[in-house]
């Protein structure tokens, strides 16, 4: 009983956040919902959060097209300012591309080194 307890305790800790990339910026459409979202679900409360996505998309489509443009030009200018940013830890973001490299760098080393 109390020599499990004592390996529970003593398990390893993962390291958190080791492969985070920054997160990307919102597209058009998620901004739209962002902004409408909460006078819907004010408007209709008993409605489930698909029917609320539902109706935002139908909305969406609705929308003229000049309005849109408003809502892309901002996810566009979100996107421009991501691509500049670092991450909070000062690197640059790390994308699946160069996280597979490097494992595939890492296993081909050990790979050499059993050899």
């Amino acid at each position: 009983c109390c020599a499990l307890n004592g390996a529970k305790s003593q398990r390893r800790q993962r390291k958190s956040g080791r492969f985070t990339t920054a997160k990307k910026p919102l597209p058009a459409f998620f901004l739209f919902m962002a902004q409408h979202r909460p006078e819907l679900q004010k408007s209709n409360p008993h409605w489930t959060a698909v029917e609320t996505a539902m109706k935002l998309g139908k909305m969406w489509h609705k929308q003229p097209e000049e309005d849109k443009e408003m809502y892309k030009e901002k996810a566009a200018r979100l996107t421009r300012e991501n691509k500049g940013e670092k991450h909070r830890s000062g690197h640059e973001p790390e994308t699946a591309r160069k996280r597979a490299h490097s494992r595939n760098n890492t296993q081909a080393k050990r790979r050499k080194l059993r050899l």
